[in-house]
């Protein structure tokens, strides 16, 4: 598995909403918070449903002299973590956008 569904993906949406939902209306912010944590959502699951399936993933990234090399690994307890943690950020988001309809 490669580090960009893991760590370069999610950078990457996370920059661009931070870029693109402060210009949007505030009709559409919602809309446009939904769709990024739903593909933040996916590109980790990938990940995750692959160390489920036994492909464990590993990384390891150079942390310099005082940190040394560090290893990012993801087994199945931690792929459990993260399908968990993708659903309830997404459905905390589904949940926000209807509550938060009344005062729009």
């Amino acid at each position: 598995m490669e580090i960009r569904y893991l760590i370069v993906y999610p950078a990457l949406f996370a920059f661009l909403a931070c870029l693109i939902i402060p210009f949007l209306p505030t009709s559409r912010k919602s809309g446009a918070a939904t769709l990024f944590i739903l593909l933040n959502a996916i590109t980790t699951s990938v990940v995750a449903i692959n160390a489920l399936a036994g492909d464990t993933a590993e990384f390891t990234l150079h942390g310099g002299p005082v940190f040394g090399d560090i290893l990012l690994r993801v087994d199945a307890l931690s792929a459990w973590f993260i399908l968990l943690i993708n659903l309830t950020c997404l459905n905390a988001s589904l949940y926000g956008r209807r509550y938060m309809r009344a005062y729009l």
